[in-house]
């Protein structure tokens, strides 16, 4: 299961969403909660933050 995380995290796999529109991260945000994706910090953390431009998705390998 992939995790959302605000920090880096050694040798995972990371994809990042640098400086896109607040807008169009929430819709991505809530597009993949849809697909069941877990948050870390939660997802009402991100909910509440005004800046998400340094959200960057990591996923796990196992």
């Amino acid at each position: 299961m992939a995790v959302l995380a605000f920090h880096n995290t050694d040798t995972r796999r990371q994809i990042g969403f640098n400086n896109y529109h607040p807008d169009r991260l929430k819709k991505i945000l809530n597009n993949l909660i849809d697909r069941g994706y877990t948050f870390s910090p939660p997802e009402e953390y991100l909910k509440n933050r005004r800046d998400v431009k340094r959200l960057c998705l990591t996923f796990d390998d196992g």
